[in-house]
């Protein structure tokens, strides 16, 4: 598939602490992580999909160790109306727009 992986390593500094209490919701929760987690993205549009992205990773994660987030972009026939059938594509578009490839 047509998976993209954002990977930063870095290691835990109080440098980024004061920008962070301008985000709020999944941002906040994402630049706060320390280890792998998973999102849902149920009801998000392209435009959310791209603040989401560029609030959290437009700069490096202040992590002590690498971390995978998973992104739940769809689903079953049961919850699909509640994704975007384009969510995946907003992600990747965002992500390159910020450096990822």
């Amino acid at each position: 598939g047509n998976s993209l992986q954002p990977a930063f390593t870095t290691h835990a500094s109080e440098g980024n602490m004061a920008a962070l209490t301008e985000l709020s919701g999944l941002s906040k929760e994402i630049r706060e992580a320390t280890e792998s987690e998973q999102f849902d993205l149920g009801g998000y549009d392209e435009k959310q999909v791209d603040k989401l992205v560029k609030e959290a990773f437009t700069q490096p994660l202040q992590v002590p160790e690498m971390v995978r987030f998973t992104f739940v972009v769809g689903g079953g026939s049961k919850v699909r109306q509640k994704y975007d059938p384009n969510l995946q594509k907003y992600m990747s578009k965002s992500l390159q727009e910020i450096g990822f490839n």
